[in-house]
């Protein structure tokens, strides 16, 4: 067969590593066969004969997995059941592997058994063909272990809801006692091999995860008996540690599981003295403290009440976390955390947990010291010991929940002063400064009006040792306590010497944490700094030029904190001084006769990098500014203007100038009025002589603001400034594709969607209109979302504009008539074009939340342009990929799309859109009776344009449903109340509590709500967070069931005001002061790091490494790890990348699923593409799994091919992103790509 040869020659492509070009040609050729109707038949022939290359077979399979998924409305009825014996065949074949090939193949046939009701009972038939022979029982068990995990994670599949649940019941909970009872019989079969044994147990965990196998139906079966037995060989141990973890994990409702809990509570017991048999050996020592702490968790409960039989499970749990090594000891910081929350809501501590948590502390604290030789480390040693001591230290803060906070403090005190008793001879500095960090880690716990612990850690501190890493630490205490030292602020002068001292010390880190200390101190005692600014001012001009960059923009943003609690004439005069010596450089640099160097454009940059800052922090002083500040918009409009004359075309210049003064817009407010007709001018002119983006997003930032004036002259620049704009973005485009200006095209978009909302009377008779809307036509050809969304927007602004239909019953307003006659021209002789571009997108690479937008275009196309719309279809039709849309559904769309402009129903060929289409659309393009409704406020917009809610800062107003938010408050969260139906009225933690979403929406307005709501519960309380329209909606819950997470991400789609992180997930954090969920808030720094992880642990290692390097983070996102996200990497990527806070970016995945390849799709074509592209640094988790592995979430399964490590790491070095081969390495390799950048 021709269609063979062709398959085999390019899959040699990629055996032969040729050019890019060929690569890729290769892989669109092969994308596209998969499409085709000739890839069924043509992979049989591959799959079956024997000569084929190994290559081919797996690609034969991987086609028939895709096509079963996708594509079997292709096949005839009559043919489906010879798919499925040719599938069944195939397998059969492969059974003794290659295993990735049998994977595909099994992936295909429970894909197929889904959809198939007429096989009646696919899992008895697989049973009885291949379960009778000892050769192929290895393939059937493969087939048993996929069928779950394809069946709960494969979305894509198009069943409906209640086919689903018909399905799964037939394929999964109707034989899960056969399934259980054939596992049960192979184990105990005679010569069973430990390879089948280890399947077995693997197919178990599979069913017990799905939930179709209960643990209380496991009471009478030998099959928990054999894993426990078979933790005495090496061969099975690893395989029995996972099949007993998830087990125990099943017996989470004790009640209903308590026989099951009877057997297994005494097994696990019996395990604690191998802990000693296995004490040279970690791997062992892993598993055990696996099986250990998640029976703690799983019986935290039971623990509390009833110590005496349950307590040795938290004995041995303490053996694990002494062991010494530190891999194996965070694997129990989970239960620690967990159990002191269980042990908060007791009245009273029972002795023997007391007695825990203090031999905890205890042992974090000797875990945390510094090798006596720390020499002896590598740098990379070092570095992952640095990291992990910010992951322990969030454990002693459940020391503190437990013991107490003064209590915790004091012990710490007294190692300390019991060390230095000794003498300076005789002690080391590891054994100051370890509990001197435990007290930072303690920090959050600590009530600020404490008098017994923290005066004497104060007092103590000017008595330490000078040692570096001493002061260090010390500092970073101070930087913590501050909001004690608020309450006490006779302490002030003392930590601002013992600051001073710090910016003079000779170690670059020891002057780094002396500017965090100077920051937190002038932020949170503000009020008591006031008299201090003058020393300030001077400090600043002595140690500033000393300082690297951050660190004095810690300085200048403490100033800027003590500036503005001062009474508003006297902070005028104080900020104007401080920006006068930054403007004074501008002055200098401008008015210099020869070119400035580029260390002067540098310090200049730097210079107005603080002045952000400071704005940043003061905002305005309201639109009645002090006299001081009245005429400062001019005075700097004209340091401003020469300089950018002169030096707009440096790129930093130009990005650093934007910032400076899309922050004046808002200090200035409508003081600014008179001199934006200049600036709009000279970001005109800048951009016409540079063709940088950011003049346009200034540009686009006053017509927001100010558009609505209706001042002749500003009016005037705006036309202008449109008008040349646009021939400029001509003079790109004949050079340039869009793709390959990205920046620039989505700049020019928003600004054009300004001046639709707040300057149409500019916009539409202007002769620049036709060539905005043909920019907006070429936007469409860019695989960029957010790129595509404005595009999409802008032109449904346009034809939806009420002027095309004025209202009959009011006179329309004068101009209508003049827009209407630009928009009907423009309209006409583009249609045709705009018409495919839609088409074409649907079924290419528009986003799937686009299909609203694109709906609505066609139906405002289809009720004013009838004729043309009928003249245009045809051709656009015949132009789209048959492999896309087959022509007979081109033919059937076409016909119903006349039929219903003849009758004006617009909607009804919606429903008609060829399957490729509707895959993509959705619901949205159907009706959806008896679904839950949505605020559809903002029909003009989608769900992705919720993800700028991601934005958290510290005033961000925060919700909390389900009653906690301590460690939040104590963070600096703004947290405004909770939700709790049983005790509305009441108050915890100092706020009120509502007994619904909707009426803390109507009481305190909140931005955000974070969830811990139980996991029956959880999905319900995010649907009331949706339909009341919170921006931002946190779920840190586990284990909420995917049906329920199925039900939440219909509806997610369905509306456009909220966006949601989660479920289980470790939440979102600003370090700048919002915390919304569990991570440990003190190892996080404001910085210029965003971090966006599935995984919690993964997260904080990542979060200790850039607060270690001295780089702090942006904004850390912890999207999680079940199967459906309501946050993708990829979402946060797209924030990332337009965040001018974010200027690098560290990307964490685990293996399975698609999330990280897309993510990095999206970063190869939107920022690698960039002029400067921001330095990314990932690391994959799990790389050495095997596939059928299960990692930490549900969603991190992947089989074969999919979602494989190694897939993973190639799409992101693809993508320009430096992937490391340990976590340890995020921290060194961040900071040497910041650096290569220009960034650190």
């Amino acid at each position: 067969m021709a269609a063979v040869q062709a398959v085999l020659s390019a899959l040699d492509v990629f055996g032969r590593a040729p050019d890019k070009a060929a690569l890729d040609q290769a892989n669109t050729w092969l994308q596209d066969f998969q499409h085709s109707r000739d890839a069924w038949a043509t992979c049989n022939v591959l799959l079956l004969s024997p000569d084929a290359p190994p290559a081919a077979k797996l690609f034969a399979a991987q086609t028939f997995r895709a096509k079963v998924t996708y594509d079997l409305y292709e096949m005839d009825p009559a043919d489906i059941f010879r798919l499925r014996d040719t599938l069944v065949t195939a397998l059969e074949t492969y059974h003794a592997g290659p295993r990735t090939i049998m994977v595909q193949l099994c992936l295909a046939i429970s894909g197929l058994a889904l959809q198939l009701p007429a096989w009646e009972d696919p899992v008895q038939n697989m049973i009885d063909s291949f379960g009778r022979n000892p050769a192929t029982v290895p393939a059937l068990l493969q087939f048993l272990t996929i069928l779950p995990e394809e069946l709960c994670t494969n979305t894509k599949i198009p069943v409906t809801d209640d086919e689903y649940k018909e399905r799964a019941n037939t394929l999964l909970t109707s034989k899960a006692k056969t399934v259980v009872d054939l596992l049960s019989m192979y184990l105990q079969a005679p010569g069973v091999t430990s390879t089948i044994q280890a399947q077995i147990f693997a197919c178990l965990s599979s069913w017990l995860a799905a939930g179709e196998v209960t643990a209380v139906s496991l009471v009478d079966s030998p099959l928990p008996g054999f894993a426990f037995d078979a933790l005495v060989s090496d061969e099975l141990f690893d395989t029995a540690v996972n099949v007993i973890c998830d087990l125990i994990h099943e017996t989470q409702e004790v009640e209903e599981n308590m026989p099951m809990i009877e057997q297994l509570v005494p097994r696990i017991i019996a395990l604690r003295p191998k802990l000693t048999e296995y004490k040279e050996d970690p791997d062992k020592i892993r598993g055990l403290a696996r099986i250990f702490t998640e029976a703690g968790e799983t019986y935290r409960s039971l623990l509390l009440h009833h110590p005496e039989t349950f307590f040795p499970i938290v004995e041995a749990i303490g053996d694990c976390t002494a062991y010494p090594d530190l891999d194996i000891v965070p694997i129990t910081f989970h239960f620690w955390m967990r159990l002191a929350q269980n042990i908060g809501k007791k009245p009273s501590v029972p002795a023997p947990f007391l007695d825990a948590y203090k031999a905890l502390m205890g042992v974090i604290i000797q875990h945390l010291h510094f090798p006596k030789d720390f020499s002896t480390l590598t740098g990379q040693e070092a570095e992952n010991f640095r990291s992990f001591r910010h992951v322990m230290g969030d454990t002693l803060k459940d020391c503190c929940y437990v013991l107490g906070a003064d209590a915790c403090l004091l012990a710490t005190y007294d190692m300390i002063t019991a060390a230095l008793a000794r003498g300076p001879n005789a002690i080391s500095w590891q054994e100051i400064e370890a509990p001197l960090f435990s007290m930072r880690s303690m920090g959050a716990e600590v009530d600020p009006a404490d008098d017994k612990a923290v005066p004497k850690i104060m007092d103590l501190i000017p008595s330490l040792p000078a040692h570096p890493r001493v002061r260090y630490a010390a500092l970073l205490i101070i930087s913590r306590y501050t909001q004690w030292i608020n309450r006490h602020p006779d302490y002030i002068p003392y930590q601002l010497q013992y600051i001073s001292a710090g910016f003079d010390d000779t170690d670059t880190e020891v002057n780094a944490a002396a500017g965090q200390a100077l920051k937190y101190l002038c932020e949170d005692c503000k009020q008591h700094l006031v008299d201090f600014l003058p020393q300030l001012h001077q400090f600043l001009a002595t140690v500033g030029p000393k300082l690297v960059q951050d660190d004095r923009l810690m300085v200048y943003e403490a100033i800027a904190h003590v500036i503005s609690a001062m009474p508003m004439e006297q902070a005028a005069q104080s900020l104007r001084t401080f920006s006068s010596d930054i403007l004074a450089q501008v002055h200098t640099i401008a008015a210099k006769p020869t070119p400035a160097t580029k260390e002067e454009l540098q310090s200049v940059c730097n210079a107005l990098e603080s002045l952000e800052v400071m704005l940043g922090v003061i905002q305005t002083f309201g639109e009645d500014l002090p006299v001081a500040c009245q005429n400062s918009v001019q005075e700097g409009w004209s340091f401003f203007d020469p300089f950018i004359v002169k030096y707009g075309s440096d790129y930093a210049i130009c990005e650093r100038i934007t910032r400076v003064l899309r922050l004046a817009l808002t200090f200035f407010g409508g003081r600014a009025r008179p001199i934006l007709p200049f600036v709009l001018k000279r970001m005109s002119d800048a951009f016409e002589v540079t063709g940088f983006s950011s003049y346009l997003w200034i540009v686009g930032k006053i017509i927001g603001r100010f558009g609505n004036d209706e001042d002749p002259a500003l009016r005037a620049a705006l036309k202008e400034v449109f008008e040349h704009s646009s021939n400029k973005l001509v003079q790109l485009l004949q050079e340039k594709t869009p793709a390959s200006i990205p920046d620039v095209m989505e700049d020019y978009l928003h600004m054009l969607l300004q001046m639709l909302d707040y300057a149409p009377d500019v916009f539409f008779p202007s002769p620049a209109f036709p060539v905005a809307f043909k920019a907006a036509l070429a936007a469409l050809t860019v695989v960029h979302t957010d790129i595509i969304y404005a595009a999409l927007d802008l032109i449904r602004g346009i034809v939806t504009h009420e002027c095309l239909v004025p209202p009959a019953s009011a006179l329309p307003p004068p101009k209508f008539p003049i827009y209407a006659a630009a928009i009907n021209p423009v309209v006409q002789k583009d249609g045709p074009e705009l018409t495919g571009y839609l088409l074409s997108g649907m079924v290419g690479d528009f986003p799937e939340e686009s299909t609203s937008m694109v709906v609505t275009i066609f139906r405002q196309l289809a009720a004013l342009w009838q004729r043309e719309l009928l003249s245009w279809l045809p051709m656009v039709l015949q132009q789209l990929p048959v492999t896309a849309v087959p022509d007979q559904s081109k033919t059937q769309f076409l016909t119903d799309m006349s039929s219903a402009i003849q009758s004006a129903e617009y909607d009804r060929p919606l429903s008609g859109l060829p399957p490729a289409m509707l895959s993509r659309a959705g619901p949205s393009l159907l009706s959806a009776a008896g679904r839950r409704s949505f605020s559809q406020s903002a029909a003009r917009h989608s769900y992705e344009d919720t993800i700028k809610n991601l934005l958290i800062h510290k005033d961000t107003k925060v919700l909390c449903q389900g009653l906690t938010g301590k460690t939040a408050l104590a963070y600096g969260t703004r947290m405004v109340g909770g939700v709790s139906p049983t005790k509305a009225g009441q108050t915890h933690l100092g706020l009120p509590i509502f007994g619904s979403v909707k009426e803390a929406v109507r009481e305190v307005q909140p931005d955000a709500t974070v969830l811990y709501v139980p996991p029956p519960h959880a999905a319900d309380a995010i649907l009331e967070a949706i339909e009341n329209e919170i921006g931002l909606i946190v779920c840190i819950t586990e284990g909420i069931p995917q049906a329920d997470e199925i039900k939440v991400a219909n509806a997610l789609k369905s509306q456009s005001k909220s966006r949601l992180v989660g479920p289980n997930c470790p939440g979102v954090i600003n370090p700048e002061g919002c915390k919304m969920g569990i991570q440990p808030g003190h190892i996080h720094m404001p910085g210029k790091i965003g971090i966006v992880s599935r995984s919690g642990t993964l997260t904080y290692e990542a979060v200790a490494q850039t607060t270690s390097v001295g780089l702090g983070q942006s904004l850390c996102i912890g999207v999680g790890g079940d199967p459906y996200p309501g946050t993708k990497h990829v979402d946060v990527i797209k924030l990332f990348l337009d965040d001018p806070k974010t200027e690098g970016i560290v990307i964490i995945g685990e293996i399975g699923g698609s999330m990280e390849e897309d993510a990095a799709e999206y970063l190869e074509q939107y920022n690698k593409t960039r002029t400067n592209p921001k330095p990314v640094v990932g690391f994959i988790a799990g790389r050495t799994a095997p596939p059928g592995r299960r990692m930490g979430h549900a969603g991190a399964i992947i089989s074969g091919g999919k979602g494989t490590a190694t897939a993973k790491v190639d799409a992101l070095r693809k993508a320009g992103v430096i992937v490391t081969d340990s976590p340890a390495q995020i921290g060194p390799e961040m900071l040497k790509a910041m650096k290569a950048a220009g960034l650190a």
